[in-house]
């Protein structure tokens, strides 16, 4: 043990100060003058151990200080101490250095210049008041004149330090420069108008975004694009202003350039706030960090004209303006919604109100791909030779999405049938096609109207290189309208427009649909995954659009697939039916994911070992806890992407779980 030099001297002085006692109170006999000699010693050696006993003490607290201001000069602060009137009692070597960088000299011990703030009662009045309302701690930052002509920047922390009655017996400071970090933001917020500047003024609508989408700056024209505040746009993802399927391709493209370096371009359509229909030239570059590393991605889109394509009109004027207002009505107020949702989502609100802001935020998105990619498909015009590659699938359940809520108000359901081995993609007009399933499903509702009805597409009979695909709506209770119907004459007009065919067949439950002859567009069913067996999968997902999405996509590699739209539905079918796999959503009505998965866990011993695969949108930290506590078994993040749910169900084949 070290024993500082001040402590020894104590405990020798103590030490023979005790013998002298005992000697002058123990002697014999009447030698008062020895007796008083060894009592003035005792004293003398007693008050030099005091003496230094205190030395030992201020040593200490000047070690301590000393110490402070070494670790605080380490991090580019200046420390000093001063008592309760402003007087220096203390200051670092970092003083001196900052002042004679400042000053040109040091000009006294002082360093009047650099704690002018305590030479004045007035300062001092205002220190305490600072300090009493600033919850014991007084920060500000003045700028000084250097002797290069320089303006110096300093930040000034004070602290009162307490004798032991409470009452303040000085003060503790430091100061830092803080020149260069100002310089360096002030720069930085000069580039950003630069970048903003630059942004604005290109001839196209710019933006970069990150890796996945998320924009980071946009460009006033996106900006009016969107239809919102450019900073509000920031934190968007592609899906808010793309259809899905574009939106996926655009992330395929951007994981390529990421991996392989090259940039790219496409062509795309799209639809901007004002509810007007666009052909965008879109092109990406990728920017790299220092290391080298894929960071973000700047992108340009720019209209391209299509005055010079031979337009016919799909339906009266009449009909195109008003559709086309309400398109514009609708989407104009949702692109605002959805943008405050997504500011109100980043806001620091308890975890109950974040849910129902992810409910919103999730049925706002919803709603609006419906408005984007079914409800302005039935406005405006339309170009006869403008062909895409569609999924019959996807078009019928979007058009049968306008009206599930006037089926819901009428007590009713549309169910939906999709037929097996239809291709994945026929080529057909977008438009013609949406308008003709808009007027099929509407005239079933009217032709059946005391039933639920079921819209469907089927492969009707194969043809050379091509596909004979009837879509139709069947139900009970027929009411023949259809010579002279509101909807049949538009029905039958449109039909014809994509060269189909229209029938109606009578019965018990009857069929009116229309069939197209169309060629076949890439069928991956029988190129893509194979799986080694057939499973019986339960789908439980309560999106109509993903529903039957992956219902096609499950049935299309051998699987069989039962769906269900609530956690009680599929409790209700695990106890019914046997199943290999679970495919579980976790938002959904009546009960939801999580509380559906404790039941099946929890439940008998046929279906508590049941493999379990989670879709989500929100990858929380909290929700992955729950899902390892609950035992899932795999996780796809949503939209959920046809190779990852490969990948999926090869992980728990390579893990025989299924």
């Amino acid at each position: 043990m070290v024993m500082s030099k001040n402590i020894r001297f104590v405990l020798l002085y103590a030490s023979v100060a005790v013998l002298l006692f005992s000697a002058a109170l123990f002697l014999p006999g009447p030698y008062w003058e020895v007796k008083l000699s060894l009592f003035i010693g005792w004293l003398t050696l007693m008050a030099m151990a005091a003496w230094k006993l205190q030395a030992f003490y201020v040593d200490q607290d000047l070690r301590q200080i000393q110490q402070t201001a070494s670790i605080l000069r380490n991090s580019g602060a200046c420390f000093y101490t001063t008592d309760a009137q402003g007087e220096l009692i203390f200051s670092d070597d970092a003083c001196s250095d900052l002042e004679r960088k400042i000053f040109g000299k040091v000009d006294n011990d002082a360093h009047s210049r650099l704690l002018s703030h305590f030479h004045s009662k007035e300062g001092l009045d205002n220190i305490f008041k600072e300090i009493s309302s600033g919850g014991g701690v007084y920060r500000f930052e003045e700028d000084l004149p250097a002797a290069d002509g320089r303006t110096v920047r300093l930040s000034h922390v004070l602290q009162p330090t307490y004798c032991a009655d409470g009452n303040v017996s000085g003060f503790a400071g430091i100061i830092r420069d803080i020149s260069e970090q100002e310089r360096a933001h002030a720069e930085s917020e000069m580039w950003q108008r630069y970048l903003g500047a630059a942004l604005d003024s290109a001839p196209g609508t710019m933006f970069i975004h990150d890796l996945e989408g998320n924009f980071l700056r946009v460009s006033h024209k996106f900006a009016d694009f969107a239809g919102i505040a450019p900073e509000m746009c920031i934190g968007t993802n592609i899906y808010d202003y793309l259809a899905p399927q574009i939106a996926d391709q655009f992330l395929e493209r951007i994981h390529d350039i990421a991996a392989g370096g090259s940039d790219f371009a496409m062509q795309i359509p799209a639809i901007n706030s004002r509810g007007e229909r666009l052909r965008l030239d879109v092109r990406h570059f990728l920017i790299r960090n220092d290391k080298g590393e894929a960071e973000a991605i700047v992108g340009c889109a720019r209209r391209i004209d299509n005055k010079k394509m031979d337009i016919r009109p799909a339906k009266s004027g009449g009909d195109e303006v008003f559709m086309q207002a309400i398109c514009h009505e609708m989407r104009t107020p949702l692109a605002g919604i959805i943008g405050s949702l997504h500011v109100l989502d980043h806001m620091n609100l308890s975890p109950e109100a974040k849910e129902y802001v992810h409910k919103c935020v999730v049925s706002a998105e919803r709603f609006k791909d419906v408005v984007n990619n079914s409800l302005s498909d039935l406005a405006g015009n339309y170009d006869p030779q403008e062909f895409e590659s569609l999924d019959p699938a996807v078009c019928l359940e979007k058009s049968a999405e306008l009206f599930l809520p006037a089926a819901s108000i009428q007590n009713r359901k549309i169910n939906l049938s999709i037929g097996l081995g239809l291709p994945d993609a026929i080529v057909c007009n977008r438009k013609v096609l949406s308008q003709t399933l808009f007027c099929l499903i509407n005239s079933g509702l009217e032709i059946f109207p005391d039933s639920d009805i079921t819209a469907g597409v089927k492969l009707a009979s194969p043809a050379d290189g091509n596909s004979l695909i009837s879509f139709y709506v069947s139900g009970e209770g027929c009411v023949p309208v259809l010579s002279g119907g509101s909807f049949s004459g538009c029905l039958e007009q449109n039909a014809k427009v994509i060269g189909g065919e229209l029938y109606f067949e009578d019965g018990s439950t009857a069929e009116l649909g229309f069939r197209i002859k169309v060629p076949a567009g890439k069928d991956t069913d029988d190129q893509e995954f194979s799986p080694v067996q057939s499973l019986r999968i339960i789908l439980a997902e309560d999106d109509i659009s993903s529903q039957v999405f992956m219902r096609k996509k499950l049935e299309g590699w051998g699987h069989s697939v039962r769906t269900a739209s609530t956690g009680v539905e599929v409790l209700n079918h695990i106890n019914s039916e046997e199943f290999d796999l679970v495919l579980m959503d976790l938002q959904m009505p009546e009960m939801n994911g999580f509380d559906a998965i404790s039941s099946i866990r929890t439940g008998s011993p046929q279906v508590r070992e049941l493999p379990i695969i989670v879709m989500s949108a929100y990858g929380r930290e909290s929700d992955f806890k729950k899902m390892s506590d609950l035992g899932v078994n795999d996780y796809i993040a949503k939209p959920v992407r046809t190779e990852e749910l490969e990948k999926a169900l090869a992980r728990l084949r390579e893990l025989g779980q299924i």
